[in-house]
């Protein structure tokens, strides 16, 4: 289960992916990072109860550095119940987190952030970051692309240590090409702190282009996330693309299916579907994409070899085996080569506004 939800406009509609979450993953413990408050952004965040415990959570805010930002949030949550705190920070903050905790004997949440530009009304659904020493972004542009879109990516470096700065490498996968000798950047965060990477492929690595990133860090309490976003005169529309681990992966035993696709037969309006791999792993890897309409019946196979590390975006992927429209469209990707590893994600695009969506696979 999926879902969008989405500003309607005269001019297309701005929204954001929202994944459906089983209830053996709520939490006691989680942290927003990625959050922002200023005249061109604010941040809500909204907690869930899947339980039929009532219980009280704890927001507390914090800045780049680490420091609080303002008291501590406390909020109530009935047997079951749902609450958003909107604008949430007391003052502006450039790059925030958030840590949300429960001490509710039986308690457990849902938490998420929803970060919105002030100018378009386009917003980005943010949930708790994984943590890990070794993570991937599985795009990132600065790149022209259709309907005059300029994209451009953001990341997030986060340490979870309060006591010990983190060492964090990046290094750039770049598209249609073999990346066992990458370009990095190493990127040192302080304790308790995050830093924010402003266009990426430009400011760390002076590239244009579309990438995959692959992070790591000297601390396994490290977490990353990114927003992709079309830049506009008028603001920014824009997709945030978390974090994954390596176990997120394509195997020959783990096929994925990414869902909600859809297709338009013309350019202007509707929607069309980008759909991204990245090979983690030191061989090549024979990927298969099966592309079914929203009845299950099958449209055809889009057959995929990848390079060492490569990265690959097939734009309008739909388009390779119909030209036809394709509503609630969904694709299987699955390899057949032994120790094939690979992340794949989907990207849906609004033709009208060119404010896009990640899909990740269920």
């Amino acid at each position: 289960m999926t879902s969008r939800t989405y500003n309607d406009a005269a001019s297309g509609t701005y929204g954001q992916f929202i994944p459906g979450l089983s209830v053996d993953t709520a939490r006691t413990r989680a942290r927003l990072i990625q959050l922002r408050r200023g005249s061109d952004f604010r941040t809500n965040i909204g907690l869930a109860n899947p339980t039929a415990v009532q219980e009280t959570v704890t927001i507390r805010l914090f800045n780049a550095g680490g420091a609080q930002v303002g008291s501590d949030v406390s909020v109530t949550l009935h047997p079951f119940g749902f609450h958003q705190v909107t604008d949430i920070f007391p003052a502006d903050v450039a790059d925030g987190s958030a840590e949300v905790w429960t001490d509710t004997a039986g308690g457990a949440f849902f938490a998420y952030a929803s970060v919105v530009d002030n100018v378009t009304g386009d917003p980005v659904f943010i949930l708790p970051v994984s943590k890990a020493g070794d993570l991937w972004i599985p795009a990132a542009a600065h790149v022209s692309g259709y309907q005059g879109t300029r994209w451009r990516t953001d990341v997030e470096l986060a340490n979870g240590s309060a006591s010990s700065a983190a060492t964090f490498t990046v290094e750039l996968l770049e598209s249609g090409r073999d990346n066992s000798h990458p370009k990095s950047a190493t990127v040192q965060v302080d304790a308790g702190a995050t830093r924010r990477l402003d266009d990426v492929l430009d400011g760390l690595f002076h590239r244009s282009g579309s990438a995959a990133l692959h992070v790591t860090a000297d601390r396994s309490d490290a977490s990353i996330s990114s927003r992709t976003y079309n830049e506009t005169s008028s603001g920014t529309y824009g997709q945030y693309i978390p974090g994954v681990t390596g176990g997120d992966a394509v195997t020959p035993t783990h096929p994925v299916r990414l869902v909600q696709l859809e297709q338009s037969s013309g350019d202007a309006t509707g929607f069309r579907t980008n759909l991204g791999l990245v090979n983690t792993t030191a061989a090549a890897v024979d990927v298969t994409i099966a592309l079914h309409g929203w009845d299950g019946t099958g449209l055809g196979t889009v057959p995929v070899t990848l390079k060492p590390y490569e990265f690959r975006q097939i734009d309008r992927i739909f388009r390779s085996v119909t030209s036809s429209p394709v509503t609630n469209g969904y694709a299987v990707v699955t390899t057949s080569t032994s120790d094939g590893k690979v992340l794949v994600y989907a990207s849906v695009i609004d033709n009208a506004s060119g404010d896009p969506i990640c899909i990740l696979p269920e």
